[in-house]
């Protein structure tokens, strides 16, 4: 499903605003160089892990941008069904990620990348996964936004996380420690490594819709998924 600029432009005043202040505090703080404190390492852990480069370009090329999609959707709290993946909706959702997850693949995409927050990206992560198991050559990056991100989770929400990063072939840590921008640092650096990004999106403001707004500006191809039928 192709985003419409209708969905996208009824909150761009609230998009640009946080782009705005997120660009402000960037100059502010010295932080022109867009990969300043991004580190791109192997996990090192299990059998996916690879040495950096194997088989792909890691500088952010054009060939490796060619066959890189990343991710963005909602937290639990703003799912329909919060928590309760055994939903119909929620488990509809997961199943349309996986189909869009196939047609990237048949469109030549290799390289997955997730921001590794609960909800969608969660979902999205372990359906790149699921598609590797069919297809050895799909490689999972985690994007970290810091070393915290999961710290005040609940325990069943950390071990799943945790256990999800042990399964990438990358982890990117972005920054070193917590601020207000470094979710946003982590959706920049994922969306100026792609050519495409997948997105569930409910039609409201916030950082789903700052992150489509930026990849749209940045000429990546968009791929909308809504929550469930009649969420928009």
């Amino acid at each position: 499903v192709q985003l419409s600029n209708f969905i996208i432009h009824k909150c761009w005043e609230n998009a640009s605003k946080i782009f705005n202040l997120f660009s402000h505090e960037c100059s502010r703080n010295g932080l022109t160089n867009r990969r300043r404190g991004g580190m791109i390492r192997k996990t090192g852990r299990g059998p996916r892990s690879r040495a950096a480069g194997e088989g792909f370009r890691l500088d952010g090329g054009r060939d490796d941008k060619n066959i890189t999609c990343c991710f963005t959707g909602h937290r639990p709290e703003k799912l329909p069904w919060g928590t309760r993946e055994d939903a119909p909706e929620c488990l509809s959702l997961k199943a349309r990620i996986a189909q869009t997850l196939e047609q990237l693949y048949a469109k030549g995409y290799r390289h997955f990348i997730s921001g590794m927050a609960k909800g969608a990206d969660t979902y999205f992560a372990e359906a790149v996964l699921d598609l590797r198991r069919r297809h050895p050559d799909v490689r999972l990056e985690a994007a970290v936004p810091c070393p915290t991100q999961a710290d005040r989770w609940r325990a069943a929400d950390r071990a799943r996380y945790r256990a999800l990063l042990e399964q990438c072939d990358l982890e990117t840590l972005v920054q070193q420690h917590y601020d207000r921008f470094c979710m946003h640092r982590r959706n920049r650096y994922m969306v100026e490594r792609s050519s495409a990004l997948v997105a569930v999106y409910d039609g409201m403001g916030g950082g789903t819709l700052y992150t489509i707004s930026y990849a749209m500006d940045c000429g990546l191809d968009v791929i909308l998924l809504e929550p469930s039928p009649a969420a928009m």
